[in-house]
């Protein structure tokens, strides 16, 4: 009977401590960057490039303006070097993100943003842009 019941314990003790423990949470990787016209932000085998900045209509700094206005950029996506896709992102105050997929995996890129800010004195000049922007998994 005591080795019965010593039995039963251990059987509850160990059943107990696996509930214990906590489930791993999945591993999120973020991939930051500021990158220049033509920079490219690899993550594993996948990459994004800063192609280019199609328009800049944003309302400079200091200026009272009906509208903000927003630049456009477009971004060219690849795997293992081979481009998938190229999208057109619109950079405002909103803060757009965008979703694309690679190898069954649903990326999102967050955090976009475009600098240099335009100002009067720099409207007729063409900036060395800088793209921000966040990539991260997407569970």
């Amino acid at each position: 009977m005591k080795i019965f019941l010593c039995f039963i314990f251990m059987t509850f003790s160990v059943s107990l401590s696996a509930q214990d423990k906590p489930e791993e949470e999945p591993q999120i990787n973020v991939y930051d960057s500021a990158l220049q016209q033509g920079g490219l932000l690899n993550f594993g085998n996948k990459a994004v490039r800063f192609k280019e900045v199609i328009s800049d209509s944003r309302c400079p700094k200091n200026v009272t303006c009906v509208w903000p206005g927003e630049a456009t950029v477009k971004v060219e996506i690849f795997e293992n070097g081979k481009l998938l896709e190229e999208k057109v992102i619109s950079v405002n105050e909103s803060n757009i993100s965008l979703d694309f997929s690679a190898e069954n995996i649903l990326y999102n890129i967050t955090g976009i943003s475009l600098s240099p800010y335009p100002t009067i004195s720099s409207k007729n000049e063409k900036p060395d842009y800088v793209l921000k922007m966040s990539v991260s998994e997407k569970f």
